[in-house]
């Protein structure tokens, strides 16, 4: 067999499930077979998903996600994080039916003014209900439920602004389920007052990869990537601040201990960030994550 018919074999296998780990040029061979797959059937439902997905932007760093839009719903982010093959493609009424589960709320409140940010808020220890993101009952533990591997972000209900008479607000937030040890779930600072809305944005990864804009729901990556020494510390602890009288935010990532009630994290921080807030007239948390399943709980809210 020559070294193309291999590549044929091990993109046919990419394509179809099979277990090898490809190269980029045979990620390249897979999708030029999934084009000539599809064009002889140009009508069907797989050949219009396999096309949809050769269209898209289904390469990412780990190099998983082949056909992003064929993967079982029921697949979990460690499966999916750690196997890059996909599965068989869905049919229509399964697709129908996975769209179905991403929670729909309906009550789209427009962003709010200045003046009615000014008012005092009643305390919260809740976020506000997102499109395509699962609650609890307390709407403090947020999960992503969109159908694919897209940033979705969600805001805490609680803000600071410049004239309360609390200066100081204080956000702790555990991420609960993260695909990825780091680039998944991003915590901060947002002016905007619904996802949809606009406002300065800017927030922290577990080892110090910052994303910020201007578009709660649409962030840029910084492109000087933070130092990773290997470690696992998906599940640690974020603390962050927003403080007027400073006008500075900060960010702050703690390891942590124990579970449920038990949980403690280490005062010392493993990462701290501070960033200005001049300009800012008000100040909410921010939480991205971009992984089907990823899931944050809002553990607590104090101010000073």
């Amino acid at each position: 067999m020559s070294s193309s018919d291999d590549d044929d074999v091990m993109a046919v296998d990419a394509v179809t499930g099979g277990s090898l780990a490809p190269s980029a040029s045979v990620y390249a061979a897979a999708i030029d077979i999934v084009r000539e797959v599809a064009k002889g059937h140009p009508q069907s439902d797989r050949s219009r998903l396999l096309l949809r997905c050769c269209d898209s932007d289904v390469w990412d760093d780990d190099r998983y996600r082949l056909l992003l839009e064929l993967r079982r719903p029921q697949e979990s982010p460690t499966l999916r994080a750690s196997k890059w093959s996909c599965q068989p493609p869905l049919t229509s009424d399964e697709l129908v039916a996975w769209g179905q589960t991403v929670p729909l709320y309906g009550d789209y409140e427009t962003p709010a003014t200045d003046d009615e940010l000014a008012l005092e808020p009643q305390p919260s220890d809740a976020f506000k209900p997102t499109d395509g993101i699962l609650f609890d009952n307390e709407v403090r533990h947020a999960k992503h439920q969109l159908t694919e591997d897209r940033r979705k972000a969600v805001l805490s209900r609680q803000w600071l602004h410049v004239a309360h008479a609390v200066q100081q607000i204080t956000y702790f937030v555990h991420p609960v389920v993260a695909a990825r040890a780091s680039g998944d779930i991003f915590v901060g600072l947002t002016e905007a007052s619904v996802p949809w809305g606009t406002g300065t944005t800017i927030g922290f990864d577990v080892i110090g990869n910052k994303r910020s804009g201007t578009l709660p729901e649409h962030t840029d990556v910084d492109p000087v990537c933070a130092a990773d020494d290997g470690e696992d510390y998906r599940n640690n602890v974020f603390k962050v601040t927003a403080d007027f009288e400073r006008m500075a935010g900060t960010v702050s990532v703690h390891k942590m201990s124990g579970y449920g009630d038990d949980r403690r994290f280490v005062d010392a921080p493993r990462q701290h960030h501070t960033f200005s807030l001049k300009g800012w007239r008000s100040a909410r948390l921010w939480v991205s994550m971009r992984s089907m399943e990823d899931t944050v709980e809002l553990v607590k809210v104090t101010c000073l």
